[in-house]
């Protein structure tokens, strides 16, 4: 029999929730230690007693927790609240999903990861501000990279050969940079180098990262689509709907 694992006193955020058999969650988070962890809220949809006074165990919402169990599934013990919920809306509700669904489609269930907890708390706590939030989400998406073990690398393209900041560059499924022939939908050189310092003072790198980011998630995504940017892409058509009939 495996051996029971207990945590306790465990920072974490919800990622995701959903019901689970009569009156319990099925909990997925990221914790500060312990990376993504998929643990049974039992009895979390009741709403009696001592469960009134809690928060509900929604989608960004921080928390302190226990949980135990022998298997990959563990049972939560205890959940309290670190701070208040955020109070996100449109874009920026928007972007913290994103981020949550990234998490929940590329980030191994109990893989540590311990050097992105604070880059996504970080993020959350800034996404609650009047931050700018394209450089935002693109930094994270960089840390996210990395902590996937497929941080690219900005210096050299392929053969190793030094990227110039005049020339322009493809990008491989392979992950490493290669000379384009041509400008077209090509990575310029110097664009990639602040990408690399997390400089995104020019509006052109910004975009370069963008665009960038795009295709390097949709090919570790097996190009499936993000059911957050197909939610967005419905509202912004419903939008550009009702605008045309009022």
């Amino acid at each position: 029999m495996a051996k029971l694992e207990v945590v306790e006193n465990q920072a974490a955020y919800v990622l995701h929730s959903r019901p689970f058999r009569d009156s319990s969650l099925l909990v997925h988070l990221l914790s500060k230690d312990h990376g993504r962890v998929n643990v049974i809220a039992k009895g979390a949809r009741k709403q009696s007693g001592k469960r009134q006074a809690r928060q509900p165990l929604q989608a960004l919402l921080a928390l302190q927790v226990d949980w135990q169990g022998r298997s990959d599934l563990k049972t939560l013990l205890r959940w309290e609240s670190r701070s208040q919920p955020l109070m996100l809306q449109g874009d920026r509700l928007y972007s913290a999903l994103y981020i949550n669904e990234l998490l929940m489609r590329l980030l191994p269930e109990n893989d540590s990861a311990a050097e992105l907890f604070e880059p996504y708390e970080t993020c959350m706590k800034a996404l609650d501000s009047n931050c700018d939030l394209q450089p935002l989400l693109r930094c994270f998406e960089l840390n996210l990279l990395t902590a996937l073990g497929y941080g690219l690398d900005f210096e050299h393209s392929e053969g190793d050969a030094p990227i110039h900041s005049d020339g322009y560059y493809y990008w491989q499924t392979s992950g490493l940079f290669i000379p384009a022939g041509n400008r077209n939908n090509a990575y310029r050189g110097e664009h990639l180098m602040a990408i690399e310092q997390r400089d995104f003072s020019d509006s052109a790198v910004l975009l370069c990262a963008k665009q960038l980011m795009r295709q390097v998630f949709d090919h570790l995504l097996d190009h499936k689509p993000l059911k957050t940017r197909e939610f967005v892409r419905q509202m912004q058509q419903q939008s550009v709907g009702v605008s045309k009939h009022d």
